[in-house]
């Protein structure tokens, strides 16, 4: 009985100071930040941008650190340095773009054998951004043919309230529709404010990574009372290459299914036929 009273307390201590290591923030041994002075992350075109690169270690500046940085374009940069040595820990960068975009700032400190990357991107004329690339010639014929195919699907939709996450305020439902095929359905948590009015609506696109959504409208609070829908796609996005996840969100973020349609020409086949479905909900 003692034995066993010994092991329970020991086994109870270990798990707290588990949860205790949990708790703290992680922490980098040697950290690289590089920060614009634009508190925004704005600027407009032709205007100069300065970038404060400092690296730390253990939180200290690290003196004669040798570091390599790229300045320019997201993903094409003008400016390659190697080797450089920061007698102080820190140092001055500066760029500009005559166009919209976006500059990146890159920096990848060498202490010890190892690479630290840290980095700091900004925007650029940032809603002036062009398209680079034209429509197909036969890209309406496709979009109104994919639409008119996926509409001989009911949607089907299901709409189911959880009392046990309704607040005072609010009704939470867990809802469905229809996807393209028969068993295979997209869902998703909507939070509707009980007074009756009109309200602005919110859509809450979740990350990559498989996880709970409670339905807990933490926007309430800052908005005010809205519509919220919460897609749980979450478990298609996260075994999906980053290019295709963005090609699912973006036509749900696009005002019109032309937009949208614009975005995922590019997908492959396949693709375009699995997500068509998303499309023809939100025209």
């Amino acid at each position: 009985m003692k034995k066993s009273l010994f092991l329970l307390c020991l086994l109870l201590g270990m798990l707290g100071n588990c949860a205790l290591v949990l708790a703290q923030p992680a922490q980098k041994l040697i950290n690289v930040v590089v920060s614009p002075d634009r508190i925004d992350w704005k600027c407009k075109a032709k205007e100069e941008v300065k970038f404060t690169v400092q690296v730390f270690k253990n939180e200290n500046l690290l003196k004669d650190v040798v570091v390599d940085y790229e300045l320019g374009p997201e993903y094409f940069p003008t400016v390659v340095k190697k080797d450089i040595r920061l007698a102080d820990g820190k140092t001055t960068l500066k760029a500009k773009m005559n166009e919209p975009g976006f500059l990146r700032c890159k920096v990848t400190a060498k202490v010890d054998g190892r690479k630290y990357e840290g980095m700091a991107t900004v925007g650029v004329d940032e809603t002036k951004i062009q398209s680079t690339t034209a429509d197909p010639k036969d890209f309406d014929a496709f979009w109104t043919g994919a639409i008119a195919e996926a509409r001989k699907q009911p949607l089907d939709p299901k709409m189911t309230l959880l009392p046990e996450r309704c607040t005072s305020t609010q009704n939470v439902y867990h809802v469905s529709f229809q996807n393209e095929r028969p068993g295979s359905r997209m869902y998703g948590i909507l939070i509707v404010p009980k007074k009756p009015g009109k309200y602005p609506a919110i859509l809450q696109v979740p990350g990559a990574g498989i996880r709970p959504y409670n339905g807990f409208n933490s926007v309430e609070a800052r908005e005010g009372p809205c519509l919220l829908l919460r897609p749980a796609w979450t478990r298609v996005l996260s075994s999906l290459p980053l290019s295709i996840r963005l090609c699912v969100i973006m036509p749900v973020i696009c005002t019109n299914v032309q937009e949208a349609g614009r975005i995922i020409t590019g997908m492959h086949s396949r693709w375009q036929t699995k997500w068509k479905r998303l499309l023809t909900s939100m025209s």
